[in-house]
């Protein structure tokens, strides 16, 4: 697919669209370390993996409140977590670690990363060749979001997603052709051998931990650290929701198909209506639509804010780890756009990993 730009109406948007394409999304490299493939990759002693879950335990929380934020404030915002992060590796790895981890971020960073100054320098780009690459950049962002914008609107991901699949690869073709073989020859020397990224999230963070719950309904009192083990479809509904009602058969299926497989469904009840805070209330709603799986009232919204959710209704994917690794945001199924198929597949990924000794059924 050839890269073209997402042009605005007028000059004025177009200058502000051009502006944001050239604010890069937020380099998180610095938290690839968290990936267990990864370092086993680099080869982490048992110690060295507990000195770093333990720096990491300190920034999964803000880290995971800047997913939705606007590149520019979630740049500004991660600078200090990315400090945090490099100081807690300072010492701790030893020079062939670094080595390679630094070959891998850039792997993960791709060929955007040649306008940074440090890399740019290291190839000798020319002013010619930076503002080619910078070009190139602008435009692919451009079309990448406008990508998100109509994911967001309800468009099938699986389409979306092999588009934006063609035009990095595109991109990647183009920045190719500017450089000099012998630049070419550099770039891959700083890449090392190929890691497999495939599956590396850096923002698979530790899950929000429950917060107090203003009640329990079809269940006593839960912890994420109880469940560790089974894969968590945590959702954030209200009864008076009509996007949050549509969703309802996916939940009701995946209990149904999943819940001896090792999968727990948890809604957390956020009320959004006065009305929406009886409890009572959301007891019968539940029972009147066979809602059967546990579900936290959160009246005081304390696990709406702690987990800097925004929208009704949200799921949110848990490995039997602990760790967020897919959401989805809205109806699942919202205008065609196949949300819980996807999810579908998802859990039966988390499902397949690490396959380990379950509790025999869903709370």
């Amino acid at each position: 697919m050839t890269a073209c730009a997402f042009v605005p109406a007028d000059a004025e948007q177009n200058d502000q669209a051009r502006q944001e394409a050239d604010t890069a999304a937020p380099d998180l490299s610095a938290f690839l370390i968290r990936d267990p493939a990864l370092q086993t990759e680099l080869g982490l002693s048992p110690d060295q993996r507990r000195a770093i879950r333990t720096f990491l335990d300190e920034t999964d929380g803000p880290l995971w409140a800047l997913r939705d934020l606007a590149p520019k404030e979630a740049g500004e915002k991660l600078r200090p977590l990315v400090v945090r992060v490099e100081n807690g590796l300072a010492g701790l790895l030893d020079a062939r670690q670094r080595s390679r981890l630094d070959q891998i971020a850039v792997q993960y960073r791709g060929l955007p990363a040649l306008l940074d100054p440090d890399w740019s320098g290291k190839l000798s780009l020319n002013d010619d060749q930076r503002g080619q690459i910078q070009s190139i950049v602008r435009e692919t962002r451009l079309t990448l979001r406008k990508l998100e914008e109509r994911g967001r609107n309800g468009e099938r991901r699986d389409v979306l997603e092999d588009t934006a699949g063609r035009l990095r690869t595109d991109g990647r073709e183009k920045i190719l052709a500017i450089l000099t073989d012998a630049q070419k020859r550099q770039w891959a020397t700083l890449m090392g051998e190929a890691f497999d990224l495939s599956r590396v999230n850096p923002l698979a963070v530790k899950a929000p931990e429950l917060r107090e719950a203003s009640a329990w309904v079809n269940s006593e009192s839960l912890t994420l650290a109880k469940l560790r083990g089974r894969v968590v479809a945590l959702h954030f509904w209200t009864f008076g929701c009509s996007n949050c009602i549509h969703n309802y058969p996916a939940y009701k299926a995946w209990h149904t198909a999943y819940s001896q497989k090792g999968l727990t469904i948890l809604g957390i009840h956020t009320p959004e209506t006065q009305g929406e805070h009886n409890i009572e209330s959301v007891r019968t709603k539940a029972g009147e639509n066979g809602l059967t799986f546990p579900i936290l009232v959160d009246n005081d919204r304390k696990n709406w804010d702690a987990w800097s959710n925004n929208i009704w209704p949200s799921v949110y994917l848990i490995d039997k780890k602990g760790c967020v690794r897919y959401w989805w945001y809205g109806e699942l199924n919202w205008q065609g756009a196949e949300g819980e198929k996807w999810m579908r597949e998802r859990i039966d990924e988390l499902l397949a990993e690490d396959r380990e000794v379950l509790p025999s059924r869903s709370p």
